[in-house]
């Protein structure tokens, strides 16, 4: 199934699900340092889902500026957050149409 064929609803409720299954897990994880965390989305990630997993990831110490993120900032964490957030607008499609051609292209020369 391609991206585009997945309603936004759809979107929604698997990363609800995602993040349900992450918090279950956190108990378990005896994290002791975060990196970077990369949640692709493309631009149908909304402030309301941006919102929803910087909420899962307060126990990090994430905090949210709420301000920021509904003005589609690219940093949405408060200034005094020691885990910080960016929003970094990406475009997957041309990223997959530009690689395509070189990708079929090995694969005939097999």
């Amino acid at each position: 199934m391609i991206a585009r064929d997945i309603s936004i609803a759809d979107r929604a409720q698997a990363l609800r699900i995602l993040l349900d299954w992450l918090a279950e897990q956190q108990p378990a994880l005896q994290l002791t340092a975060a990196g970077h965390r990369i949640v692709p989305g493309g631009r149908l990630l909304h402030a309301s889902i941006r919102e929803a997993i910087c909420k899962r990831n307060e126990w990090l110490g994430l905090a949210l500026d709420t301000d920021a993120n509904q003005l589609k900032h690219t940093r949405i964490s408060r200034p005094d957050s020691p885990v910080q957030a960016w929003v970094i607008r990406t475009d997957e499609e041309s990223v997959i149409a530009r690689h395509s051609p070189h990708v079929l292209e090995q694969r005939t020369m097999r």
